[in-house]
């Protein structure tokens, strides 16, 4: 298997390497968005993405789609899966800030970047657990009332209030591409100004949608909120 070291940049992928926002410049500027109240996508894309869009294009299907145990933990069970590839290519290019994993550039099954050559700008798909690690989630979460949406958020919500010391922090129950429409209008009439996401793929085009519908700042953090921020 190729490492991080085995990289020889093409031109294509030096360009992509060039458009890569940092964790600290994305935090800063979603802070301020959070403050001014902008609504604004954050969606990450890796291997099971490049997967579910595959199949969109070209009908073939990854292992790991034919896995029950997989779709259910990925909210992906009973999906169309070809409907949700198409979603995330519409997703990726509307996201106000896209994260394509740089495993990509040593690893094929992780190459999604190429799926978006005419996106302006990228961010680290690690920034989750790069705030983690350099104490920026506290500072990010501060900035507005949070909203956590996940499955197992009734466990999440007093974990992130003691660990961040947060104020008013609240929950809704995100499982599965099934919940995403009841969602829309009850997060729209919630004050938070900041919402948390763990959604799997069909996820991505749901904060992207959210973002819009209900005027709020959605990150998509994905299992860094239980793997580390909560941890």
């Amino acid at each position: 298997m190729s490492t991080f070291g085995d990289i020889k940049l093409s031109a294509e992928d030096w360009a992509f390497t060039d458009k890569i926002l940092s964790s600290d410049a994305l935090a800063a500027q979603l802070i301020t968005r959070v403050k001014d109240r902008v609504p604004t996508s954050v969606i990450r894309m890796s291997d099971g993405e490049r997967a579910v869009i595959k199949h969109a294009k070209d009908g073939s299907l990854a292992g790991f789609l034919k896995d029950p145990v997989w779709l259910k933990r990925f909210g992906l069970e009973g999906a169309d899966i070809r409907k949700v590839g198409e979603e995330l290519l519409l997703a990726g290019n509307n996201a106000d800030y896209l994260a394509c994993t740089v495993s990509g550039l040593y690893l094929p099954q992780y190459r999604v970047h190429n799926l978006f050559p005419d996106h302006r700008q990228f961010i680290d798909s690690f920034y989750p657990r790069m705030w983690w690690a350099t104490y920026r989630v506290g500072d990010v979460l501060k900035a507005g009332q949070v909203l956590i949406l996940h499955r197992n958020q009734a466990a999440l919500v007093p974990k992130l209030a003691e660990r961040y010391g947060l104020k008013g922090v609240e929950g809704m129950t995100l499982d599965s591409w099934r919940d995403q429409e009841g969602l829309l209008e009850r997060v729209r009439e919630h004050p938070a100004s900041t919402v948390l996401v763990s959604g799997g793929p069909s996820g991505k085009p749901f904060c992207v949608k959210l973002a819009r519908v209900a005027g709020k700042v959605v990150l998509d953090v994905g299992e860094a909120m239980t793997n580390c921020w909560t941890a």
